[in-house]
């Protein structure tokens, strides 16, 4: 652990991104005198406090004392129709990769949440086949992704959890509700794992269906 001062009111430390699940940081609260919020992210979590900081020893020491989650990372299964992706085509022609040997890079990869971000619920994963990496973003971001849009950009995956601008490839669509910002409802958390379930166009529609259902 490495903690830093980030700004005037504000600390970063540094942790092990494996272990960033096991965390409960909203404990944080009643340890730590002043804190308004917290934001972690690739390894790290940022901590802002109002009006003066705690020293150093006594964040370590709050760190330190946070109750572990005892069931490990939380892996999550996402069904994805890559005939709904915008990009899907391009994306295998940019790679020198067919359809099918794109669907078998993506089912077989685990990726790994490692920061919440742009939009309140979008995941940024990391965990990218390299096969599927490199691809810059898009020249000009579209104006409107759809709902449920899984962009690859780089090394890195996301899930667009509303309609927004975005300019990542786009390779698919999951039908599953990432984010409901009326309900507080978030889905993912960072240290999360992901693996992908292609689905078909009909299976997505079903889905889509049950998930409306439902909520």
């Amino acid at each position: 652990m490495r903690v830093t001062q980030l700004a005037e009111l504000a600390y970063v430390v540094e942790l092990d991104s494996d272990n960033m699940a096991e965390f409960d940081f909203s404990q944080l609260n009643s340890s730590l005198k002043g804190l308004v919020d917290y934001a972690p992210a690739f390894g790290k979590v940022a901590l802002f406090f109002t009006n003066e900081l705690p020293d150093i020893d006594t964040v370590e020491q709050a760190i330190c004392s946070l109750p572990r989650r005892n069931n490990g990372n939380t892996t999550h299964t996402i069904p994805i129709c890559l005939e709904l992706g915008e990009d899907f085509t391009a994306a295998c022609e940019s790679l020198n990769l067919s359809g099918q040997e794109f669907k078998e890079e993506m089912s077989s990869a685990e990726f790994r949440v490692e920061a919440i971000g742009f939009t309140p619920g979008f995941p940024y994963m990391s965990g990218l086949p390299e096969k599927l990496s490199g691809l810059s973003r898009r020249e000009s971001p579209r104006p409107r992704v759809p709902t449920g849009s899984v962009g690859i950009a780089e090394v890195m995956c996301g899930i667009y959890p509303t309609i927004t601008p975005g300019g990542w490839n786009l390779v698919g669509r999951t039908p599953l509700v990432i984010a409901d910002m009326a309900k507080a409802y978030f889905r993912f958390q960072v240290g999360d794992l992901v693996r992908f379930e292609i689905v078909s166009q009909v299976q997505f529609e079903s889905m889509l269906q049950s998930e409306a259902e439902q909520r």
